[in-house]
């Protein structure tokens, strides 16, 4: 399950986060028992969230995950709860799509970072760099736009 916040979610965010997890699980484990099959495994829910949610970090005793980039975390293994705070992410090009989804700074250098990607990049991100080189970035901070050509970037920046 992904669950996405623009900015950090408060302890009370994550709890109903929690809720809707668990209700999937109970779901899918009527549903295997229904079919006499094997209960399956808690769904794995993360959060990924523009802001660092210190508050949750601390309640949930969260641990920043081994092997991963900075900026990510897990609760206990039981909980199969994850945040990914996506402005400590490393910018780095295994990160632009997920730093996308963040906001203010974090965007902006997202969209300018896949703005620059070159042409013979890997065929989605080099098709994403070309309509963000044809098409500036929004100027609002919805990620939803209602215009078809968005102002230019350095407009939107100087709202951030």
């Amino acid at each position: 399950m992904l669950e996405f916040f623009h900015e950090a979610p408060s302890v009370e965010d994550v709890r109903e986060c929690v809720r809707k997890q668990h209700q999937l699980s109970a779901w899918r484990t009527r549903t295997a028992r229904a079919k006499n099959q094997a209960k399956p495994p808690m769904p794995r829910l993360w959060i990924l969230a523009a802001g660092t949610p210190e508050q949750v970090l601390e309640d949930y005793a969260f641990q920043r995950m081994d092997d991963w980039p900075a900026g990510c975390w897990a609760a206990a293994k039981a909980l199969a709860l994850h945040v990914v705070a996506l402005r400590e992410l490393p910018e780095v090009r295994a990160t632009l799509t997920l730093r996308l989804f963040g906001a203010g700074p974090t965007f902006v250098r997202a969209v300018r970072e896949l703005a620059a990607l070159p042409e013979d990049a890997s065929p989605w991100p080099a098709r994403a760099s070309r309509m963000a080189r044809s098409h500036p970035t929004p100027r609002r901070r919805s990620v939803t736009c209602r215009r078809r050509r968005w102002p230019n970037i350095d407009a939107f920046c100087s709202n951030c």
